[in-house]
């Protein structure tokens, strides 16, 4: 059986890089997150961290595999320690037969695709990820699951005037090899086959 939700979560430190257009809900801080906190049940971690992942065809996979984005808005946190604030950016889908997407939403359904195409296609992220039980209004749905897809730690793959950063390869010994730098190689890309979220290694 397909999971019937799949969210993706970005941690992002700068605000410059978050694309234009998302809806905000602001400043939430560690007391409002506990007094929001949903039952998650028993779940597991499907994916362990893993850094520099290229997760740009994840999305036109999930999409093709019957998952339609019904949600997407960013928000300022803060840190539980030392009062610092970091950013989230979410986009929820849910597998087209559930999907509910609110008139405003459907509005700005184009636009939030493609933002989410840009931040996925842009950089490179750490990826951990988690299958948990679905829950409804407060109630566990049996037999149904949600995925939940965190992002953070983001390796640029463009410069800020939109250059392809480039890396000199080097050896063992930290000496250069070749004769020119060559643009940034990921060490894996996530994908969604078979209705599975699994993670390639390079």
């Amino acid at each position: 059986m397909k999971d019937r939700l799949v969210s993706m979560q970005f941690m992002v430190g700068n605000t410059k890089v978050i694309p234009k257009g998302i809806p905000s809900r602001g400043l939430v801080s560690p007391a409002d997150l506990e007094k929001r906190k949903t039952p998650t049940g028993i779940g597991c971690q499907i994916i362990q961290n893993v850094e520099k992942i290229n997760i740009s065809e994840f999305v036109h996979e999930l999409v093709s595999s019957g998952y339609q984005l019904v949600d997407a808005f960013q928000e300022e946190r803060n840190h539980a320690e030392g009062g610092r604030t970091y950013n989230i950016v979410r986009f929820t889908f849910v597998l087209n037969e559930h999907a509910t997407p609110s008139d405003e939403f459907l509005k700005i359904y184009q636009a939030m695709m493609s933002v989410l195409e840009e931040m996925a296609g842009n950089s490179f992220w750490k990826v951990r990820a988690f299958r948990n039980p679905f829950f409804m209004e407060g109630t566990e749905v049996e037999g149904e699951h949600a995925i939940s897809i965190d992002l953070a730690e983001r390796v640029p793959r463009f410069s800020g005037d939109g250059q392809l950063i480039k890396v000199w390869q080097k050896d063992a010994e930290n000496n250069r090899i070749g004769d020119s730098p060559v643009p940034l190689s990921p060490n894996g890309a996530i994908h969604f086959q078979n209705d599975q979220i699994m993670v390639v290694a390079n």
